[in-house]
């Protein structure tokens, strides 16, 4: 079991204190208590990634927001950055990618959250980087309840606007 607004908090203090981060505005919108049917170092590995990634590509803030959906939570990394853009793919948000402004990390990510059954939404549309996974939480079922078909188990993304996509 991990506690989703204890770790938020303390992941965004040590991004605070790294190079770029003591430039930028952090925020850590979390209810209090907000458990995870999750491995605290596997949740501190995923949102460690994001919010890396976020530190490096932010213009002047990052936002965690973790959100009770009952049964469910929905964990979201927002930053005033450039974004995927319209043409991320999943083949682009790959390791070695130099062009793309995901790396190893995101990779990481993804075959985490496949273990769990759930995947990572990329939000292309959006003007800033903001990218959000679901998890279960105590007496819920398993993540994103609503889809039918499981991750496999190389990881799944999930690009807004569009169906699934394998990484």
């Amino acid at each position: 079991m991990s506690d989703a607004s204890r770790t938020a908090e303390r992941l965004v203090r040590v991004m605070s204190r790294m190079p770029r981060g003591e430039e930028l505005e952090w925020r850590c919108d979390a209810p209090p208590s907000l458990m995870l049917k999750m491995d605290p170092d596997d949740f501190g590995e995923i949102l460690g990634n994001l919010l890396d990634n976020a530190r490096k590509w932010a213009a002047g803030s990052v936002t965690v927001r973790c959100e009770d959906l009952g049964g469910a939570a929905r964990i979201a990394v927002q930053d005033d950055g450039p974004g995927f853009g319209a043409n991320a793919s999943p083949s682009s948000l790959t390791a070695g990618d130099r062009e793309s402004s995901a790396g190893l990390g995101l990779v990481i990510v993804q075959d985490i959250l496949a273990a769990y059954g759930s995947c990572l939404w990329i939000d292309r549309a959006a003007t800033n980087g903001v990218v959000s996974f679901q998890i279960a939480t105590p007496g819920g079922a398993r993540a994103e309840e609503p889809r039918k078909e499981a991750a496999s188990s190389r990881g799944d993304w999930r690009v807004a606007g569009e169906g699934r996509a394998s990484g």
